[in-house]
């Protein structure tokens, strides 16, 4: 049975999971695996929100509410009422787009469920999260719903007068969990596994405040794969499934930006190894051997024969010509 709702002055400081629960009568004490957080983490509204923790929280609120699409609504609802860890990204005066990057650059650091991107084209805008974590598990399903839901909430609140006029395509593993009402008629829900997606014409981007400027943000696909790559230690033997997953990509995907850039595989761990022994390069703490090593090359002398068959001088000569540079200015 619900019990008495905590006072109004302390659930206005709630995240707003709990918040909303609290709000129904219900009682904190039943949600299992909230036992042992301290009730000052709990009055966060920064809080993680889409950890696994809040996730099985979410799943276990809305089945003692007998609400389905609990965590759509709850996504939903911190993108209209501005509130949630991401609030000072929703200002008034930003754009959609202002807003959409700079949220999805700050959703990494907010999820432990994947990894996110924005994707800006001629004809369409992409928002994904690619999920490392199996999709069969429902523990996961309420958070990928709040994901969609806060996203087409922001964009509802940011073009409304657009919002009936055109459709989206969504992708999650439970489409069930989104409620109709809520999205335009023409829109078209597909279920997909640990994958999460909304498109939507880059057109309306074009709506924005007098106050804004629209700078576009396509995602650097090399940038984040380099910054995994390296930190993992992976360089050495890695394969392109391993390095679409770093890029939050299906391997088809991948191939499929290598080939718009016209790179293969090798050429593609070719350039990016080059770039990075440039940038330690830049750094005489490194030695050649060292660098070798770091990107993942047997012997030094396979290195600078790379290197050299790249860049048109050895990784020496390289190093010395920037010193000179440096010596100079």
């Amino acid at each position: 049975m619900p019990s008495k709702p905590a006072p109004l002055n302390k659930m206005t400081m709630l995240i707003p999971f709990v918040k909303y629960y609290l709000s129904k009568g219900f009682d904190i004490k039943d949600i299992t695996i909230l036992e042992g957080i301290s009730f000052e983490t709990l009055l966060d509204p920064n809080q993680l929100l889409t950890s696994k923790t809040m996730n099985i929280a979410v799943v276990q609120m809305s089945e003692l509410m007998g609400e389905k699409t609990l965590g759509f609504n709850i996504g939903w609802e911190m993108a209209q009422k501005k509130n949630g860890p991401f609030a000072q990204f929703l200002s008034e005066d930003c754009s959609l787009n202002d807003c959409l990057s700079a949220v999805i650059r700050h959703f990494d650091s907010e999820s432990t469920a994947g990894s996110h991107q924005y994707i800006v084209s001629s004809d369409f805008v992409t928002i994904s999260g690619k999920r490392t974590y199996d999709s069969e598990v429902n523990d996961r399903r309420q958070g990928d719903a709040t994901f969609v839901g806060f996203f087409l909430g922001l964009i509802e609140s940011k073009i409304p007068n657009k919002w009936q006029g055109d459709s989206f395509l969504i992708q999650l593993t439970d489409p069930s969990l989104i409620p109709n009402e809520l999205i335009p008629k023409q829109s078209m829900v597909k279920s997909v596994k640990n994958h999460i997606s909304i498109q939507f014409p880059s057109a309306w981007l074009e709506v924005y405040s007098s106050n804004c400027t629209i700078t576009t943000i396509n995602q650097d696909y090399s940038e984040t794969i380099t910054t995994q790559l390296f930190a993992t230690n992976k360089a050495k033997r890695v394969t392109m499934k391993e390095v679409a997953t770093m890029a939050g990509m299906s391997v088809r995907e991948f191939k499929g930006r290598l080939k718009s850039d016209g790179l293969t595989f090798p050429q593609f761990l070719l350039k990016i190894k080059i770039e990075k022994a440039c940038e330690l390069l830049n750094d005489n703490r490194w030695s050649i051997e060292e660098i070798a090593l770091q990107l993942g090359y047997v012997s030094t002398a396979n290195f600078c024969r790379a290197f050299k068959n790249r860049c048109g001088e050895t990784p020496l000569k390289y190093r010395n010509s920037i010193n000179v540079r440096g010596a100079e200015s």
